[in-house]
C-alpha cells in the first residue's frame, strides 16, 4: 500500500498526455524521392520506416514515463517500510549485466562488420544489434537483478524483522498503563510484568538508530525521546503500579503530541522530510475503567489530522479473570462520641467463577499499630456475604475508644484472589466529648420533645450517650456560662432581651452552635425580636404568622449541596415523611443579607422554612415554624415516631457542633482539607503516611485549615503538630477507587469511537504485535529515489532522442 502526501497531485498525471498529442501532431512527413522507383531503395525505405516507428514509440514511451515520475516525485508518495535501495551485491549484478551488454554489443558489432562491407547492410546490421543487447541487457537486470530484488523487498514488507534487515529507524512512543487493575496475576505474572516483557522483546528488535519515549498513565509522567534503547529497557524495569492515575485518553493524547512535536524539531533541523516512522504503542488491560468515556481529550480528531502515525493496543487483559473485591467503604458519620458506635458498610463485588460465599473481617488500630480484630464494644469482628443477584453488603459498628480523639482500622477479605489490591478498604473518624447542649424556653416543657430528639431516654439507658443536655427557663438564661456548652437551642422563648442576643452573638463568634425556633404556645414578643442585637445573630427577623390558606404547607429541600439537605436526599424514606407532614402557619421572615435558605414552604409565596447564616467561627440554624407538637403549627412533623423530625434535629445538631462537616475518608489523590482550630497555634507539623513514610510541612497562624494534596496511596495518615507546646492530631484514610476492580474490557464500538475505525491496530501477543507492524509501517518517502530516477529518465531521453535520429558518420572521398 502506497500513501501519498498531495493526494490533488494524481490530476498531473493527466499530463502524460502531452507527448501523445506532440508524437500525432508532429508527426514526421514523408519524404518525396528524387530518383526513380527503384526496387531496393523502396524495401530500404519501408524497413527504415519500421525501425523509425518503433524508435518514436520508445522515446514516446520513455517521455511519458519522465512526466509520470515527475508528477509522482511531486506527491512525496510513501511505501511500506523496506529497504528499497540496491544492496552492494545487486549493484555489482547490475554492472556486470550492464558491463556484459556493452561488451557483448562491441564484440558483435566487430564480428557482424567483418562479414561485410556495404555501408548500409553494416548500418541496418548494427540497429538491429543495439536493440537485440539492450532488449537481452534488460532481460538479464530483471531475470537477475528485478527479480531477486522485488523478492527481497516483498520479504522485507512482510517480514520486517527478518535477520540482517537494516530498517528504517522508528521513533516510538510506549504508553503503559500503570493502574491497580494491572495488579491481576496470571500465570505467575502481574499484567504489567506480562506487558513489560512483550516490549523489552520488541524494544531488541528495533531498528538501529531508532529512539523510544516512555509515558504512563500517572499525572506527572513525561515523554523523554531516548536513543539508548538499554536505558529504555531499565526504566520499563522500574515501573510499578500507582493508585492515581488518569485516563488513557489523555494519556495517549499527550504521546501523540510529543510525537507531533518531535517530527517538527527534527524536520527544521534536517531541513528535508522526517527520518523516521512514527508510532505509538499502549501497553493496557483495555479495562473500562481506564477511559475517559466523554473523550475529552478528542483522540479521534487528532488521529484524523495525524494521518503518518501508527497506533498499536497491546491487550494484556486476561480472558476469563475472576476477583473479589471490596467497594467504596461507607460511613454512617465520620464524627462521633466515644459511646456512640459508627455504622460501616461496603459492598462486596464478585466478577467470574468465584466461591458462592465470602469472608470480611474488621480490624481496629490501637495508637501503637497493633491490629484488633472487632470494633470494639462486643461488635461483630467477621461478616459472611453469599454472592447471587445484586452485590452483597458487609455491615459493621465500630465504637470509638474512649481516650482518644479519633479510630482508625481496616476492613479485609479471607479469601484471596489474583487481584489483591482490592482486598483491603481503610478507615477513620473522629472521636470526641459528647457534645453539651442547652435548651431554653419559657417554660421547661418547650424543650421537651428536642430534647427527647437528641437523646431518647432508651440511648440514656443503654448508656449511649449522645448529647448533654440541659433544660432551662428564660429567666435562668443570665445564670449560665455559655462557654460551657456547645450549641444552645432557643425554643419558643417569647421575649429575650439585648442583653441575651449580645451573648448568644459572642457565643456563636467564637465557634458555637445556636438553633432557634420561632413561635409556640405563647407568641414571640415582636420588640424583642427586632432588636439590633437580635438582627446581628439570626438570619432573619420573624415578622408576621399567618396561616396558609387554602391547604396547608409542606417542605420543600432548597439547598441540595448543604450537609442537613444532604442527610434528607441520601435518605428517600425520610425525604417521604418529611413531604407528609403539614405546616398550619409559619413565620414570615426579613432575612438578613448573608442568611441562606435550606428548605421551603411550599405554599405560593415559596417562604422560607429553614435558614442558616454564619457569624465568625459558628453557625445559626432557625426553622420559621414552632416545635410543640401543636396542630397549630404543624400536623404530623414534631413526633418521636416520625423518621424526619428525628433525622432534621440530629443532622441540625451534628452541622452545628461541626461533625457533620468533618471528612476523614477520601480517595487516593483527592484534596485533603484539615480544619485547624483557632487555640491550636502550631506553625510546622508532621505527616505520617503509609509504609511508614513521614514527611514535614509548615503553615500560618492565620490560617485555618491544612491542605494536602500528595495522599496518593490507600492506607493511613495523620497530621499532628510538630510543637510538643501546641498538641494536635487528625487521623484520615485514602482508599483507591473501586471502579479499578472492574475487569470488564473497552468493547471494539468504543475503541473505534475514541481512535476511530482502521487507525489501530488491537493485538494480544508478540507475533500479532510483529504482524501489525509489519501491516502498518508507513512513511519510507520515496521522493529522493524519484528524483534521481526523474533525472536519470530525462537524460536516458535526451540521449536517446539524439541515438534515434544521429547516421552513421559517412568516409568522404579523397
Amino acid at each position: 500500500m502506497m500513501n501519498v502526501a498531495h493526494q490533488t497531485m494524481f490530476f498531473g498525471l493527466l499530463l502524460a498526455v502531452i507527448p501523445v498529442v506532440l508524437h500525432l501532431i508532429m508527426k514526421a512527413k514523408p519524404k518525396r524521392v528524387e530518383f526513380p522507383a527503384l526496387r531496393l531503395i523502396q524495401q530500404h525505405r519501408r524497413s527504415s520506416q519500421r525501425r523509425m516507428r518503433l524508435r518514436q514509440l520508445l522515446l514516446l514511451l520513455l517521455r511519458i514515463i519522465v512526466i509520470v515520475a515527475l508528477v509522482f516525485a511531486l506527491m512525496r508518495p510513501t511505501l511500506p517500510n523496506a529497504q528499497y535501495g540496491l544492496r552492494w551485491y545487486e549493484w555489482l549484478i547490475l554492472t556486470v549485466v550492464t558491463g556484459g551488454a556493452v561488451g557483448s554489443y562491441f564484440w558483435l558489432r566487430k564480428r557482424s562488420d567483418a562479414r561485410s562491407n556495404a555501408a548500409h547492410i553494416q548500418k541496418e546490421q548494427r540497429a538491429r544489434l543495439k536493440g537485440w543487447t539492450a532488449a537481452t541487457g534488460i532481460l538479464a537486470g530483471l531475470l537477475f537483478v528485478g527479480m531477486p530484488w522485488g523478492l527481497r523487498v516483498k520479504a522485507e514488507v512482510t517480514q520486517p524483522h527478518s535477520s540482517g534487515t537494516p530498517d528504517v529507524p522508528v521513533a516510538a512512543v510506549f504508553v503503559f498503563d500503570v493502574s491497580q487493575s494491572m495488579t491481576y496475576k496470571h500465570e505467575g505474572r502481574t499484567r504489567l510484568e506480562h506487558a513489560q516483557s512483550i516490549a523489552s522483546a520488541h524494544l531488541e528488535i528495533l531498528p538501529s538508530r531508532s529512539r523510544v519515549g516512555l509515558i504512563t498513565n500517572t499525572a506527572d509522567s513525561e515523554t523523554v525521546f531516548q536513543a539508548d534503547l538499554a536505558g529504555v529497557s531499565s526504566r520499563m524495569e522500574d515501573l510499578r503500579t500507582q493508585a492515581v492515575t488518569r485516563s488513557l485518553n489523555q494519556t495517549i493524547k499527550e504521546a501523540i503530541l510529543n510525537q507531533v512535536s518531535d517530527r517538527e524539531s527534527a524536520t527544521a533541523q534536517e531541513g528535508s522530510s522526517d527520518g523516521f516512522l512514527r508510532e505509538v504503542y499502549v501497553f493496557s488491560d483495555l479495562s473500562r475503567a481506564a477511559w475517559d468515556e466523554r473523550d475529552e481529550a478528542g483522540l479521534h480528531d487528532l488521529l484524523v489530522q495525524y494521518e503518518w502515525l501508527q497506533v498499536y493496543l497491546i491487550d494484556v487483559s486476561v480472558a476469563e479473570p475472576f476477583n473479589i473485591g471490596l467497594g467504596d467503604i461507607r460511613l454512617e458519620r465520620e464524627s462521633t462520641v466515644a459511646t456512640q458506635p459508627v455504622r460501616m458498610s461496603a459492598t462486596v463485588y464478585a466478577t467470574g467463577n468465584v466461591p458462592e460465599d465470602a469472608v470480611v473481617e474488621l480490624f481496629t488500630i490501637d495508637e501503637n499499630g497493633n491490629r484488633l480484630r472487632g470494633g470494639g464494644g462486643g461488635t461483630v469482628a467477621a461478616s459472611k456475604v453469599t454472592f447471587g443477584g445484586a452485590p452483597p453488603v458487609a455491615v459493621f459498628n465500630v465504637s470509638g475508644p474512649p481516650n482518644s480523639s479519633s479510630q482508625k482500622g481496616l476492613i479485609r477479605l479471607t479469601t484471596s484472589d489474583p487481584m489483591p489490591f482490592d482486598d483491603e478498604r481503610w478507615f477513620a473518624f473522629d472521636v470526641s466529648a459528647v457534645p453539651r447542649v442547652l435548651l431554653v424556653g419559657d417554660k421547661l416543657i418547650d424543650s421537651f420533645l428536642v430534647r427527647n430528639a437528641m437523646q431518647p431516654d432508651t440511648f440514656t439507658e443503654l448508656g449511649e450517650m449522645r448529647y448533654q443536655c440541659q433544660s432551662i427557663s428564660g429567666s435562668r438564661f443570665r445564670q449560665q456560662s455559655l462557654q460551657n456548652y456547645d450549641v444552645v437551642c432557643l425554643l419558643n422563648w417569647s421575649t429575650p432581651d439585648a442583653t441575651a442576643w449580645a451573648e448568644l452573638k459572642d457565643f456563636v463568634a467564637a465557634g458555637g452552635g445556636l438553633f432557634v425556633s420561632v413561635g409556640g404556645r405563647n407568641m414571640l414578643d415582636s420588640g424583642a425580636w427586632s432588636l439590633p442585637e437580635a438582627k446581628a445573630v439570626l438570619p432573619g427577623i420573624p415578622l408576621t404568622a399567618p396561616m396558609f390558606r387554602p391547604v396547608a404547607a409542606q417542605l420543600n429541600l432548597v439547598a441540595g449541596g448543604h450537609p442537613i439537605v444532604k442527610a434528607f436526599q441520601d435518605e428517600q424514606e425520610a425525604e417521604a415523611e418529611l413531604s407528609w407532614a403539614l405546616f398550619e402557619r409559619a413565620w414570615s421572615l426579613d432575612l438578613a443579607e448573608d442568611a441562606r435558605v435550606l428548605m421551603s414552604f411550599t405554599d405560593r409565596l415559596r417562604k422560607p422554612a429553614l435558614v442558616e447564616r454564619s457569624i465568625g467561627d459558628g453557625k445559626v440554624v432557625m426553622i420559621a415554624s414552632a416545635l410543640d407538637g401543636t396542630r397549630r403549627w404543624s400536623d404530623g412533623f414534631v413526633n418521636d415516631e416520625n423518621w424526619a423530625w428525628l433525622l432534621l434535629v440530629n443532622e441540625a445538631m451534628e452541622y452545628l457542633t461541626g461533625r457533620s462537616e468533618a471528612k476523614r475518608n477520601f480517595l487516593v489523590g483527592e484534596a485533603v482539607e484539615i480544619d485547624i482550630p483557632a487555640e491550636s497555634r502550631f506553625t510546622t507539623f508532621k505527616v505520617a503516611r503509609p509504609r511508614l513514610r513521614l514527611t514535614d510541612g509548615t503553615r500560618t497562624l492565620d490560617e485555618k485549615s491544612i491542605l494536602l494534596t500528595d495522599a496518593v496511596e490507600p492506607g493511613h495518615y495523620e497530621l499532628r503538630s510538630a510543637e510538643p507546646l501546641q498538641p494536635f492530631s487528625a487521623v484520615f484514610a485514602a482508599n483507591g477507587p473501586e471502579s479499578e476492580s472492574d475487569l470488564v474490557t473497552i468493547s471494539p464500538e468504543k475503541l473505534d469511537e475514541f481512535l476511530g475505525d482502521g487507525r489501530y491496530s488491537l493485538v494480544s501477543s508478540p507475533e500479532e504485535l510483529d504482524r501489525a507492524v509489519a501491516l502498518g509501517r508507513l512513511g519510507v518517502e520515496v521522493f529522493p529515489v524519484l528524483m534521481g530516477l526523474l533525472i536519470l529518465l530525462y537524460c536516458g531521453e535526451h540521449l536517446m532522442s539524439n541515438f534515434f535520429y544521429d547516421d552513421e558518420p559517412e568516409a568522404v572521398a579523397a
